[in-house]
């Protein structure tokens, strides 16, 4: 489970003439990596449960860096998401639900947000 980017042609359904930009198969806990356009840019943003941080790749999947939030436990979704005040929120989960009965198997647990120390 690493993250992959793929791209195709302008015009056609997501599933036509898709070709691979790059992976990170380094990575081998990494479930769930977001694309999102941060400051008029596009970015792959990663979850690495070896190391425990989000790694941030570009669109030709070259390693920028990471993001600096915590990591909280599982394998978190980093979806990150601008404020009007030019801060950022990071959502994610926490992992502390497994198998229970309302989400059954493969639910991540309590939403997490954290907020940018500064904008």
């Amino acid at each position: 489970m690493h993250p992959a980017l793929a791209r195709g042609p302008r015009g056609v359904t997501w599933t036509e003439g898709l070709e691979l930009v790059g992976a990170a198969t380094d990575l081998h806990q990494c479930e769930g990596p977001i694309l999102s356009q941060i400051d008029g840019r596009w970015w792959l943003l990663a979850s690495d449960g070896d190391n425990r941080r989000f790694p941030v790749y570009d669109m030709e999947m070259r390693r920028q860096g990471r993001l600096d939030a915590p990591y909280p436990t599982n394998i978190p979704h980093p979806q990150v998401v601008p404020l009007p005040d030019g801060g950022h929120l990071l959502v994610t989960f926490n992992g502390v639900q497994y198998a229970q009965k309302l989400m059954k198997y493969g639910g991540h647990g309590d939403v997490v947000i954290m907020r940018s120390a500064r904008p």
